[in-house]
């Protein structure tokens, strides 16, 4: 009994209710740039995962390519260029980059990424790079024999411009 009789009968003041609401509002903007951030990164980690896969499925349609019997000029070829399978006959296509890859400076490579052929450009979601777009080149390393880097870029839910890049060997078929 003597415990209900210390508990204060006239309620909360209009003060601690606005601490307590500060508090609440603190906390809960707290988590919500928590739960922003991770949306941001699990999207970013999921462009990274697609760019590798298209880094890739470059080199290796390239060391088919050198492979096959078929001539293949671009493997001689010291300017970017990216690979495209024709979907109604499927034969390889190679599309000659110019100016080849864009600088590593952000305000160049966006500048330069409008320099990409169309062939070059891979949308993730088939909508013509109308909403999101990567940037596909592969470039043979000089001063090494039938080494080549394939490079993916894109722009990051951030705003920043992104790359993944690939070195493989390709050794064509004598």
């Amino acid at each position: 009994m003597r415990f209900l009789k210390s508990l204060n009968p006239k309620g909360d003041t209009i003060v601690e209710v606005m601490i307590v609401t500060i508090i609440i509002a603190v906390i809960m903007g707290s988590a919500y740039g928590l739960a922003v951030r991770s949306l941001q990164d699990t999207q970013l980690s999921q462009e990274r995962a697609y760019a590798l896969k298209l880094a890739e499925g470059q080199l290796e349609e390239l060391k088919a390519a050198a492979s096959s019997s078929a001539t293949v000029g671009f493997l001689t070829n010291s300017a970017g260029f990216c690979l495209n399978s024709d979907a109604a006959s499927g034969a390889l296509n190679s599309t000659t980059l110019s100016p080849g890859l864009p600088a590593d400076s952000l305000e160049a490579s966006r500048a330069g990424l409008s320099s990409y052929d169309a062939a070059c450009k891979i949308s993730s979601n088939n909508d013509a790079c109308a909403s999101f777009c990567y940037y596909v080149s592969l470039n043979s390393v000089s001063g090494v024999d039938h080494s080549y880097t394939a490079t993916v870029r894109w722009e990051s839910p951030r705003g920043e411009l992104e790359q993944v890049q690939l070195s493989g060997k390709v050794y064509p078929d004598a």
